[in-house]
């Protein structure tokens, strides 16, 4: 049997019309989506993870602001734990800019302590009950645009050089991403050099003129002037000195947090020596004699003895 899709539509809605109305306005929202909003600085922060290396242990956490577009934060990361994302990446923005209105994050389970924060402080301080917008929102990664497609600029900008490195290092054989050891050591050289791509990136991004919004009039422009024009018109929650998110997380779903990852001793030999990594890490960074400029630029032109012998002298102490 088989019947039209007008014949459907008109059954339905002459026996059901609020579920009528409702798959018309679903269908017009899908094809037609309402402009992207956000008037002042801090209305909504979005931020990601960049995760195209991530089987050598290599992520990138980018953290935008929905109205001016600017760069709040990039980082490099090892690993993608929760504590991580929130220690490191996280509360560094909400340290310097204070808490946003709100902050949209895909729905991956790394982001749950900085969700949590968000809705604990906005409790606490009691900042947004007159507000029907929640601290936090979960959306679906192609809807979290305005985070999404700057990652492209990670990827050609900065992540490119290191899937190059990558590719040369896996057909000499000096590299397997089924080999710990040797993923541990590539993830913690590459880490320090990926986060300078990753500053020259943000400056260069935050005083370049960014395009504006389909159908949002007057949203382009250089971010740090945007950011000026249009501050956020307070008050903001800020973070108290001394507040330990993880600490408050803990208590709250009544287990310790992960601040490892769970294969780390398989990862690092030398876990238990801290004599011995003190004395690693120095004579790695002796490698790179503090010169990350010269590096990054090696990188970017395909010359690889610094980080290959940097990466050696890890693997020897191994």
């Amino acid at each position: 049997m088989a019947w039209s899709r007008a014949l459907v539509y008109a059954v339905l809605r002459r026996n059901n019309p609020a579920a009528h109305f409702a798959r018309c306005e679903w269908a017009w929202r899908r094809i037609a989506r309402e402009p992207y909003y956000a008037p002042h600085f801090g209305y909504s922060f979005h931020i990601d993870l960049a995760c195209k290396i991530q089987e050598y242990r290599l992520y990138v956490f980018a953290g935008l602001d929905g109205c001016t577009q600017r760069v709040l934060h990039l980082r490099a990361l090892t690993d993608k734990l929760p504590t991580t994302v929130y220690a490191k990446a996280c509360l560094p923005i909400f340290q310097e800019h204070g808490m946003p209105d709100q902050l949209v994050s895909d729905k991956g389970f790394e982001f749950r302590i900085c969700s949590y924060v968000c809705f604990m402080l906005a409790s606490v301080f009691a900042h947004r009950r007159s507000s029907t917008r929640a601290p936090h929102r979960c959306v679906p990664s192609k809807r979290n645009t305005v985070v999404e497609r700057f990652n492209y600029e990670i990827n050609m900008r900065v992540l490119i050089y290191f899937r190059r490195l990558i590719n040369f290092m896996v057909w000499h054989d000096l590299l397997s991403k089924f080999d710990p050891v040797q993923v541990h050591a590539f993830s913690t050289i590459a880490q320090p050099l990926c986060q300078y791509g990753l500053e020259l990136l943000g400056a260069a991004w935050n005083e370049h003129g960014v395009s504006a919004r389909k159908g949002y009039p007057g949203s382009g422009g250089v971010p740090n002037a945007r950011m000026r024009r249009h501050p956020h018109p307070g008050p903001q929650v800020a973070v108290p000195p001394g507040f330990d998110g993880i600490a408050e997380f803990e208590a709250e779903v009544g287990e310790p947090a992960r601040r490892a990852p769970a294969q780390a001793p398989a990862l690092e030999l030398l876990l238990d020596q801290p004599v011995a990594r003190a004395q690693r890490a120095a004579a790695v960074a002796q490698i790179f004699e503090g010169d990350m400029c010269e590096a990054w630029s090696e990188l970017i032109a395909g010359s690889y003895d610094r980080f290959l012998s940097a990466y050696f002298c890890f693997l020897v102490w191994a």
